[in-house]
């Protein structure tokens, strides 16, 4: 759950302020133990709960509600207009959130779909599926627009009549500033951008997100939630949205080709590719949580693996005489050109 408040700034303190009547606790980073903050956090009648500090703060998906005292999850409506990869991802997430959290009678969620054939099978899965955009933007407080970023001046054009001040747009498309959307819509359009990945479609996404000065505390809260059912959520300041696609939105295409060139060798040496591509993607979910949770930095990490005079130090003398440092960042460079060229 994200949390937008002036008051977290200060670090190895339980750290308290008001909004909207809700009470908000915070835990800095450093030696206030979860036991204490919980403890404290249990004295008051309306709590929101996260485990960082920043002007806009993430919680954990276990924020806690008391008795519809949380004005961000009052009959809510929520709108999906594309149901491609990433929107279905985000639908089937935030479904399940929905029903092991028991707030189904709390938000209602529409989609709409351009193909028929896609509405069809979202109506046959039991979702409420409307017939146009149009029906979207009438109906929902919140819409998810999750079309390709060349599709969306145009449909912005079919449904900007619609958008009243109390409706908060939250784009999917890479390379769209808020900027761009408030031009098609409105000067005051409260807008939250998002940048999803792949690997949401098996629950597993990293994701970042923003938003305008027009979105409040609780709108931004509530976004965060519906991407937080499939996605660990990173806050990015707004002006960095463009540069934060090639981390963690490409990235896993470089991540997958990286995979190959191994599966490839290992072909060539007479292994089994299967065998090998399995070993090489295990040995990257390892890696992933030595970077999270090891406490070591990367330059650490890889002098733990690289022994004097061994094989590892052998390997990375290549990647770095094939010039694997310039290569990823002009990679980087060109993706982040790309989203710029795109938002024009």
């Amino acid at each position: 759950m994200l949390f937008y408040n002036q008051f977290f700034s200060h670090a190895d303190c339980i750290l308290a302020g008001e909004r909207g009547g809700a009470v908000v606790l915070g835990l800095g980073v450093g030696s206030v133990r979860r036991e204490e903050y919980i403890a404290v956090s249990d004295r008051y009648d309306t709590v929101i709960r996260f485990t960082t500090y920043n002007k806009h703060c993430i919680s954990q998906s276990t924020a806690r509600f008391r008795a519809g005292k949380e004005k961000h999850m009052t009959a809510l409506s929520l709108g999906f207009i594309g149901a491609g990869n990433m929107g279905f991802a985000l639908i089937k997430g935030f479904q399940n959130w929905v029903s092991a959290s028991e707030k189904s009678r709390e938000v209602k969620l529409h989609i709409y779909d351009a193909l028929p054939e896609k509405r069809e099978e979202l109506k046959n899965k039991g979702f409420s599926v409307l017939e146009s955009e149009i029906e979207i933007a009438k109906r929902c407080k919140y819409i998810v627009l999750a079309c390709k970023p060349q599709q969306l001046s145009e449909l912005l054009e079919k449904i900007k009549s619609f958008i009243t001040a109390e409706t908060v747009l939250v784009s999917l498309c890479a390379g769209i500033s808020a900027e761009f959307i408030c031009s098609k819509t409105s000067e005051n359009a409260k807008v939250i951008l998002v940048m999803p990945n792949m690997p949401m479609l098996l629950g597993a996404g990293a994701s970042a997100i923003s938003c305008n000065a027009a979105v409040s505390g609780e709108e931004f809260a509530f976004a965060g939630t519906v991407i937080e059912s499939c996605s660990a959520v990173e806050v990015i300041p707004l002006d960095k949205m463009n540069e934060i696609i090639c981390i963690n939105a490409s990235s896993p295409a470089f991540i997958y080709l990286f995979s190959k060139c191994f599966a490839d060798y290992a072909a060539e040496q007479g292994i089994d590719e299967k065998s090998a591509l399995n070993l090489f993607a295990k040995t990257l979910i390892g890696a992933s949580k030595m970077l999270t949770d090891s406490g070591f930095g990367v330059d650490e990490l890889i002098s733990q693996v690289s022994s004097k005079g061994g094989t590892t130090l052998a390997g990375l003398e290549q990647l770095r005489l094939g010039g694997l440092e310039v290569i990823v960042k002009n990679a980087c460079e060109a993706c982040t050109k790309r989203a710029y060229e795109l938002g024009k």
